[in-house]
């Protein structure tokens, strides 16, 4: 099939630019008389001054500039010829995304007589061009996260299409702020698709610097810290509201077992008044002594109940604990707190007597 001069620059950009350079470059490709050096300050180039400028460049395999005269000559009037060179030129460069892109929109003008008259060739360097190229669909994340390929931002999650990337081993790189990166290597297959789903983990807070003071809340007041201290140290954490829960609850139990107490010495009151003895108790002295002795049960239960609540409310309270010393036992660590119960003499009747150390 003969070529025109220029489909024979067209056809030497298909190749690899290794083979380019080895090719020998056609004769006045560049259309005759084509300045091939700058232009003067008053001497704006046209589009085909430009395009001509840029044939003559990539015959000097210098395709650097030669795209940079496409893009300009397209620019002047978007014509689908100027954009098809600009996909050529961006071929020759490893350019493949933005080369598949710009290469589908020029051939997408059917109705352009240079886009027909060269279709067979600009579509076999689009099947090249896609022949290096493959698909990359990434899944999960976080919405607005930016999306790196081989250090270039290309995207923003979520993605509507896969992406389309050059084929073989690239880098991916998923970033947002306030979560830990993810870099990750990721093979895509030529003409194929790559799957990848990623999951962003929230970026653990930067500790405050040594001795920095927290901030203070609306109002002037000190701000509560994560161990549920305020700036003044006055600590209210689960361990010591518990130890002030347990404390209530000792309180309480002692009230009640104390009450028994009482009870019991006027139930033995009556025991003694109905005039029972302790040897062959009639049933009405039987059920004396039965609430009698009850009542001393659930007294003494109280007041056992006493010391343990109250035991474990000071070990919460006072004891030291790890990063929780506890002010009172960090201050004095002699700090005691005890309860205990007693029974007067001489049927004085029964007392709890407590006391501590701070």
């Amino acid at each position: 099939m003969p070529y025109s001069r220029l489909s024979w620059v067209l056809l030497i950009s298909l190749v690899s630019p290794a083979a380019v350079a080895a090719a020998p470059v056609p004769l006045g490709t560049a259309a005759p008389g084509a300045p091939s050096g700058d232009v003067g300050p008053g001497d704006a180039p046209g589009e085909e001054e430009l395009i001509s400028r840029g044939i003559a460049l990539r015959e000097s395999r210098n395709d650097v500039a030669a795209l940079d005269a496409f893009r300009r000559a397209y620019d002047l009037k978007k014509s689908p010829r100027a954009l098809a060179q600009v996909a050529l030129a961006e071929q020759a460069l490893g350019r493949l995304v933005p080369a598949e892109v710009d290469l589908e929109h020029a051939l997408a003008r059917a109705d352009d007589a240079w886009i027909a008259r060269n279709r067979a060739v600009l579509d076999q360097a689009l099947v090249e061009i896609r022949g290096h190229l493959g698909s990359l669909q990434i899944t999960g994340g976080v919405p607005g996260a930016e999306v790196l390929v081989d250090g270039a931002g290309v995207a923003r999650l979520p993605l509507a299409a896969p992406l389309r990337v050059n084929a073989g081993r690239v880098t991916l790189e998923v970033r947002a702020a306030g979560y830990a990166p993810i870099v990750r290597a990721v093979v895509v297959p030529k003409r194929g698709l790559a799957r990848e789903t990623v999951a962003l983990v929230a970026a653990a807070p930067t500790p405050p610097p040594p001795g920095s003071e927290p901030a203070l809340a609306g109002g002037g007041q000190p701000a509560a810290r994560a161990d549920g201290s305020d700036a003044t140290g006055t600590t209210w954490s689960v361990r010591k509201k518990l130890g002030v829960a347990f404390g209530a609850a000792a309180v309480a139990s002692a009230v009640a077992g104390t009450t028994f107490l009482f009870v019991r010495e006027g139930r033995a009151q009556d025991f003694n008044n109905a005039g029972c003895g302790t040897e062959a108790l009639t049933p009405d002295c039987g059920a004396l002594r039965d609430k009698e002795e009850n009542a001393l049960a659930w007294g003494l239960a109280g007041l056992a109940g006493t010391l343990v609540l109250g035991g474990v409310g000071a070990y919460l309270l006072f004891w030291p604990s790890g990063s929780d010393p506890g002010r009172v036992a960090a201050a004095d660590p002699g700090a005691a707190f005890r309860c205990a119960p007693g029974l007067g003499g001489g049927g004085s009747g029964a007392s709890i007597s407590c006391g501590g150390r701070f």
